[in-house]
């Protein structure tokens, strides 16, 4: 088991698919992969042309806290391939919410790696398109080592819910580069709170 980065606290449980922040905040418990994927879907675009290989796995190869994680495997034979995971939070319609999206990212690219860029965003409707989708920041880590090693990343959306009282979250990978790689996710947590 990783040592857990200081910036992030354990929270125990798993959140409830619906939620309410009338009460003016909610803390989603962190998602550490332990018992599955836990209501989140794999998701993928750009796949063909040629067709890539990905899969996005429940796995016990590497953790950051605990002894499973979420493992995204994408050969991008075609350059172009995104592969996410995806989960609905289904919160007060027509209300503006502030979501802070903060998680573990297990990585093996070097300091001078060819970057590929990290998807992460908070959607009205489930993304469909590359257009869709939000991008923020890169997949290496700080060191020369092959091994893999965890980096914290985080990010802050503030949009309104829209009469269905929906929002996606997406977190995963765009590659970059006419290769193979491997990435996990860990301790996912989502903090919603009404803006």
């Amino acid at each position: 088991m990783h040592q857990r980065h200081a910036a992030h606290v354990l929270v125990a449980g798993l959140a409830a698919v619906v939620l309410s922040c009338s009460s003016g905040g909610l803390t989603v418990p962190s998602f550490t992969f332990e018992d599955g994927l836990e209501n989140w879907q794999p998701r993928g675009v750009d796949l063909d042309d040629p067709p890539v290989t990905w899969t996005i796995e429940w796995t016990g190869e590497e953790a950051y806290e605990g002894e499973h994680s979420v493992r995204l495997s994408l050969n991008n034979l075609n350059g172009q391939a995104k592969i996410w995971i995806e989960r609905e939070f289904r919160l007060d319609p027509n209300r503006t919410y502030r979501v802070d999206v903060s998680y573990a990212l297990g990585t093996s690219d070097a300091v001078g790696t060819d970057p590929w860029t990290l998807i992460a965003g908070v959607h009205h409707e489930p993304p469909s398109a590359a257009s869709e989708l939000t991008y923020r920041g890169d997949t290496p880590k700080g060191s020369a080592s092959p091994a893999v090693e965890w980096v914290a990343r985080s990010h802050q959306v503030t949009l309104a819910s829209g009469t269905a009282g929906s929002l996606y979250v997406a977190v995963g990978v765009w590659g970059r580069g006419v290769e193979s790689r491997v990435y996990y996710l860990d301790d996912l947590r989502v903090v919603i709170s009404g803006a």
